[in-house]
């Protein structure tokens, strides 16, 4: 897991290098970045571990059978 503290150094990285951008492209490349970090941080403090997922039905069914069908494809008539 990554540390909060590792998290706000890289925003501090990055809001100078959104403080001396020179292109509006470059500014909003460094505003980008700082909101990514600030979600996984928020994300991390709302969800600390990930639950397991309980497997379900199986997703294989039975094929559908009709009395007048020649086969199983969708293509026998």
């Amino acid at each position: 897991m990554i540390s909060q503290q590792m998290i706000i150094q890289e925003i501090e990285q990055q809001l100078q290098r959104v403080k001396s951008a020179r292109t509006p492209a470059d500014f909003q490349a460094g505003m980008t970045a700082i909101q990514a970090l600030c979600n996984v941080s928020l994300r991390t403090e709302v969800e600390p571990t990930m639950q397991p997922i309980a497997p379900s039905q199986s997703l294989v069914q039975q094929p559908f059978k009709e009395d007048d069908a020649n086969g199983e494809s969708l293509f026998d008539f």
